[in-house]
């Protein structure tokens, strides 16, 4: 390659021809690039999603879990009474279910809401083994108690069933 001089004391280049290969190849790899940022931003948006939703399930499955707790202690604010009438232990229709929520008495979380649902289920029976003298031990109800828990936004639900026995004077 030879350079030669002009008149103004400048270096004339002899002309190459140029094909743009360097600006194709540099385009497919910014086309590469942003869309694996945009698949990695759609799988972290996904993740999130999915732990924001396991926290939700997970706050309103301790509210049933509370709700269950409660429903169970001798709080004497609780609506629900073990205690209660059967007029006929033989007829399930007699059988009165006794609920507790907000409007029953039992206090709500501020972002969860429960209700229990507490059912004698028949099962009237004396223990065995409580007592030395014959016709003193004692007798157990069973009940059942079914919570349905949501969240305030009421996307999320949790059902929970517990059984529950309870010292009982007489059926």
């Amino acid at each position: 390659m030879r350079l030669e001089r002009d008149d103004m004391n400048t270096m004339n280049f002899p002309q190459q021809t140029q094909c743009g290969a360097v600006l194709v190849i540099s385009l497919v790899l910014l086309a590469v690039l942003t869309l694996a940022g945009v698949a990695s931003m759609s799988g972290s948006t996904l993740e999130l999603r999915a732990s924001s939703n396991a926290q939700q399930f997970q706050r309103v499955y301790e509210a049933a879990l509370s709700r269950i707790e409660f429903a169970t202690s001798e709080d004497p604010d609780n609506p629900l009474d073990y205690l209660q009438f059967i007029q006929d232990v033989d007829d399930p229709a007699s059988w009165v279910a006794q609920t507790c929520n907000s409007a029953d008495g039992c206090a709500d979380g501020a972002d969860w809401t429960a209700t229990a649902e507490m059912r004698f289920t028949g099962g009237c029976r004396t223990m065995p083994g409580f007592s030395l003298e014959s016709g003193k031990a004692p007798v157990m109800r069973t009940f059942e108690i079914t919570v349905n828990a949501s969240n305030a936004a009421g996307n999320t639900r949790s059902t929970q069933v517990q059984g529950v026995r309870h010292p009982a004077a007489a059926c």
